[in-house]
């Protein structure tokens, strides 16, 4: 935050304008690392056999587990991922996008952007009264609605012109 406001800061200064763009987030890309307080050896078990079920098919099943599981853990990457996948797959994308979005901000890979660092472009653009390119909400306001990335990290070519 304080790094963006000094940018922002810089820029109101030499008179020039500055255009926010929030990161779109590809949250069907499963988290990279777990952070270390938030898994143990049995609960990597019980995750194996989740993501098995998970693969075979038997979302309902895996989504109950999770339930239980989200109770007694928090923070962990992979189960909120799973979590979301199972949810969407039930057919509830707006619960299983905000599910999701959570992965990707207990992520600690820390190798994409995340919720967190798209409202703190936000809220800059709302303080600095500054133009915002919510990218996105563009891009993920249509998940559940078919493929929305180019592999792992860009948007499809259609978001790009809904962006101008």
């Amino acid at each position: 935050r304080h790094q963006l406001w000094d940018m922002v800061n810089y820029v109101k200064e030499k008179n020039s304008t500055l255009i926010l763009l929030t990161t779109p987030i590809n949250l069907i890309i499963p988290p990279k690392k777990v952070c270390k307080g938030a898994t143990n050896a049995l609960l990597k078990l019980e995750m194996e056999k989740i993501e098995n079920e998970i693969k075979s098919e038997k979302y309902k099943i895996a989504f109950q587990k999770l339930e239980l599981l989200k109770k007694k853990v928090l923070g962990n990457s992979r189960l909120l991922y799973f979590s979301g996948i199972s949810t969407a797959k039930l057919g509830f994308p707006k619960t299983a996008e905000k599910i999701l979005q959570k992965s990707a901000v207990f992520d600690c890979g820390a190798w994409r952007s995340n919720k967190i660092f798209n409202n703190i472009i936000r809220e800059a653009s709302t303080k600095h009264d500054l133009f915002l390119i919510d990218f996105d909400k563009i891009v993920n306001s249509q998940f559940g609605k078919g493929p929305l990335f180019l592999g792992d990290t860009y948007p499809q070519t259609l978001f790009y012109k809904k962006g101008k």
